[in-house]
């Protein structure tokens, strides 16, 4: 089953580092994983960081040119699934490593 993960984020450049590794090394299938990052607008290097090398192999990344809220980022990602399943996380939730196996 495809999952498709999308994530929110506003002004996270401090918590990213610390939240985006633990789901970028799930137990469940790469070929069946998509990480979809939405950035709204972020005035701090949040920008900088999810279009690093280091993530930017591994994510999908959507950029707001103005800060839209929650509910906005969220369909923007939604828009951009390929997933037969949609996970929504905020950018400061850190996940363990079954999280999605054990939502499929």
């Amino acid at each position: 089953m495809k999952v498709s993960v999308i994530v929110s984020a506003f002004n996270a450049a401090d918590i990213l580092p610390t939240t985006l590794p633990p789901l970028l090394d799930q137990d469940y299938p790469k070929e069946d994983l998509e990480i979809i990052l939405v950035n709204d607008a972020s005035t701090d290097s949040t920008s900088n960081i999810i279009a690093s090398e280091r993530w930017a192999k591994q994510c999908t990344v959507i950029h707001h040119e103005i800060n839209l809220g929650r509910s906005a980022t969220r369909n923007s990602g939604l828009r951009a699934t390929k997933g037969d399943l949609l996970i929504f996380l905020d950018c400061d939730i850190e996940v363990p490593s079954g999280f999605i196996s054990n939502h499929v």
